[in-house]
């Protein structure tokens, strides 16, 4: 699950789940968190079921990392200290668009003080299908909490999985560098705070109903689409799979969401 070298550093490639995929918030306390919204776990052994995959954000971190699993995003995503009063440093993490080109994501932390969670500091980095590590210095050190966030859509991704580009609203990542400054927290131990300022829904175990909708041929189009337009096409590695007999959508038929950008 993590990796220890002493004073209580970590390293988080979220491994040791079952599935192809599913939500964190079903494996509250993993690496001292609790996660708030749209954040997954993925296990490689999803690729073999949809082999025209290539080059997309999911299958070079995992590359990168020597891993077999990885952590992703959907628009947005929080991780919260276990016990807030035990705060971190978010050292480093490798991470890359799933599918789209030039998308801005920013990772703004907090701190907890008082029974509040306050702002400290954001970066933004502009990423594309290949790997980056990230480095949040500042920032990133004595904070209980942060979230990830798509800031911009974006321009098209790499052509050669289905011959044109792609576009999508997910964040891949792994080799999560965590430096604890006491000890790495258990779930349960305190209350969760949402996290100030950042349009996220309060943790939950459904899927959002735009990963189940629309069609995944209708994702390849000549530029991100419409904001506003819920129910559109969008690609998502669960689309490109929901066709499979036995595939994502059979094997996770939960409840839909209302989901939401912003």
């Amino acid at each position: 699950m993590t990796t220890h070298s002493g004073h209580h550093r970590e390293t988080l490639n979220f491994t040791g789940f079952s599935g192809y995929y599913g939500f964190m918030s079903e494996h509250e306390g993993y690496g001292g968190f609790d996660y708030v919204d749209s954040v997954f776990y993925m296990n490689t052994s999803v690729f073999a079921i949809h082999p025209a995959l290539c080059d997309t954000g999911y299958q070079n971190v995992p590359a990168d990392t020597g891993a077999i699993a990885l952590g992703w995003i959907y628009q947005s995503g929080g991780f919260e200290s276990a016990d807030l009063k035990e705060s971190f440093s978010l050292r480093s993490m490798v991470a890359a668009s799933a599918w789209s080109s030039n998308q801005e994501w920013t990772i703004s932390t907090y701190t907890y003080s008082h029974g509040a969670l306050a702002l400290k500091g954001s970066e933004s980095f502009y990423l594309s299908e290949s790997v980056q590590t990230l480095k949040l210095g500042r920032v990133g050190k004595n904070i209980a909490a942060f979230g990830i966030k798509m800031t911009t859509y974006g321009s098209g991704g790499n052509t050669c999985s289905y011959g044109e580009p792609t576009y999508g609203y997910q964040l891949a990542f792994g080799d999560m560098k965590i430096r604890w400054n006491g000890k790495i927290p258990l779930h349960g131990v305190g209350r969760q705070l949402p996290l100030p300022g950042e349009a996220m829904h309060a943790r939950h175990h459904a899927m959002p109903q735009s990963i189940h909708s629309g069609s995944m041929h209708a994702s390849h189009h000549a530029g991100p689409p419409a904001q506003a337009t819920h129910a559109a096409a969008w690609h998502s590695e669960l689309l490109a799979m929901s066709h499979d007999p036995g595939g994502l959508v059979e094997q996770f038929a939960l409840p839909h969401v209302e989901h939401w950008v912003g």
